[in-house]
């Protein structure tokens, strides 16, 4: 691909971008290009700014740290996109919208293989849960993110949303905590509204949970998963233990480098939604071990019993934004964004029990 074709075409794409209407864009595409370009701008730009003109996004490197793509792969991307728009509207196409060997990324919920000008190639869609219309493009601020009124809220956290790029990407971290981690708080709230379990420690309900009650077991996991989750997460890279967790690590690992890499061996086997878990079992050891759906070590009749102090949230609303099929590259990171002195305090209330 030669750079001026390149440029041209993409040109070609911004101009008409520029001609549609906010209405001809999906809600989701909005908030996607405006989350890099917000990034792009870091965070000068109003609310109500532009959002097809996005051409300052790719002069910098806050897009590659947002999405992990190249300068021109976005530029790629970005023409596929506003040439399957342009084609649904029943537009003559340029030649210059002919694409060779070009990847499909569909900024926000689609990754496809595309048919290029020389080769066939099949389309397969993958979807995952988006904004809906009715909400408005702005990102927002946690502490702005309030439970309904009931036993449990959410844990506040202590960064914003930004704060572990490249690593987590803004978007998914909104989504994430402001929907996702909201929903699963709120049906925690609805469930145990009028029982006798509303006023129990959450650990007691664990120990009383009728794993039949579906909806109370997928809530009160996923209320309690992600509460663990943002806890032991932050901001500080390539943080290690220290003190009595890294002496502990080194005892029944061998290593700090083996506890890695078999907790990413669970993780990477671990098959379809679930987590995967650092724990201190009944004798004070830690383990590695992973749970399906919401499900964690805390429930009757885990397969591995013991008190959680550190989980790796492997949904695909907590990293397909960003990774889309590259999980493991996602399980890497992760370990870029432990904070472990969150996992140390875990860890000593654990041993203290």
């Amino acid at each position: 691909m030669q750079q001026k074709d390149l440029d041209a075409r993409f040109e070609e794409a911004v101009a008409i971008a520029n001609t549609m209407t906010q209405a001809e864009l999906p809600q989701d595409i909005q908030l996607r290009l405006y989350a890099y370009y917000k990034q792009a701008t870091k965070g000068t730009i109003s609310n109500e700014a532009p959002m097809f003109d996005i051409r300052n996004a790719f002069k910098t490197n806050a897009w590659m740290q947002i999405s992990h793509l190249s300068i021109d792969e976005a530029k790629e991307l970005y023409i596929k996109y506003i040439m399957e728009l342009h084609h649904k509207k029943n537009k003559p196409i340029s030649n210059l919208f002919c694409m060779k060997n070009s990847q499909l990324f569909v900024l926000c919920a689609i990754i496809a293989l595309t048919i290029s000008c020389k080769r066939k190639k099949y389309t397969e869609v993958v979807e995952v849960p988006l904004p809906t219309s009715e909400e408005k493009v702005t990102m927002g601020l946690p502490d702005d993110v309030k439970a309904d009124e009931g036993a449990f809220q959410l844990i506040a956290l202590p960064y914003k949303y930004d704060a572990l790029v490249p690593n987590i990407d803004v978007l998914t971290m909104e989504t994430h905590y402001s929907k996702h981690y909201l929903a699963y708080t709120n049906g925690l709230n609805k469930a145990l509204a009028g029982t006798e379990l509303e006023s129990l420690p959450i650990e007691d309900i664990f120990k009383n949970l009728d794993l039949n009650n579906t909806e109370l077991r997928n809530n009160l996991g996923g209320y309690y998963n992600h509460s663990l989750f943002f806890e032991t997460i932050g901001a500080k890279k390539n943080e290690q233990p220290k003190d009595t967790l890294a002496a502990k690590i080194d005892l029944d690992f061998g290593s700090y480098e083996n506890f890695k890499t078999q907790f990413t061996d669970a993780a990477s086997k671990q098959f379809g939604s679930g987590w995967v878990w650092l724990i201190v079992n009944k004798y004070g050891k830690l383990e590695i071990t992973s749970t399906q759906n919401q499900d964690n070590p805390l429930m009757p009749r885990a397969l591995v019993a013991g008190t959680p102090i550190l989980a790796l949230d492997l949904w695909e609303h907590a990293y397909y934004l960003d990774y889309q099929y590259k999980r493991r590259k996602y399980i890497d990171n992760f370990f870029n964004i432990i904070n472990w002195g969150k996992v140390n305090e875990k860890f000593e209330a654990a041993i203290a029990k």
